[in-house]
């Protein structure tokens, strides 16, 4: 509250979309969200549609700008990634745009993001479902930023 009031600048939120608890808490405070989906297959995480919905939710009635990340790994299960951008598209009833980035995860712990053709397919396959679908990779990866 105090940086944007003093400051007056816009506040940009990057989080978990399955903390809508912890949003209701600060989202007067924001401007943009950046909500990254937890699908069961590639975080496990377990099921946590619901708690997306919610976070979706508050973040469209208090009228913020808001665009959706979903890593994807080898594992990630298509059917789960079409259920997210259903769910989204499904949401999306003041027609916001909300654009969702599919981001390949960086190697780590023996966990493999897909190939680069498997990834461009999966979009494709989306933007059967939902216009608003973009494979972006992990851009400070590539330059060599941790």
């Amino acid at each position: 509250p105090q940086l944007k009031d003093e400051l007056e600048i816009e506040i940009y939120l990057e989080s978990g979309g399955h903390r809508p608890d912890e949003l209701k808490k600060v989202i007067e405070y924001i401007d943009y969200v950046s909500m990254d989906f937890k699908l069961p297959s590639s975080s496990e995480t377990g099921d946590l549609w619901d708690k997306h919905l919610e976070f979706l939710r508050i973040s469209l009635n208090a009228k913020k700008s808001v665009w959706v990340k979903i890593v994807i790994t080898k594992n990630t299960l298509l059917e789960e990634i079409i259920k997210s951008v259903e769910l989204i598209k499904a949401i999306n009833n003041q027609n916001k745009k909300i654009e969702v980035f599919l981001q390949p995860v960086t190697e780590i712990n023996n966990i493999f993001p897909p190939s680069e053709k498997v990834l461009l397919k999966i979009q494709a396959e989306l933007l059967k479902i939902y216009p608003y679908v973009r494979a972006v990779p992990q851009v400070h990866k590539l330059i060599g930023q941790r």
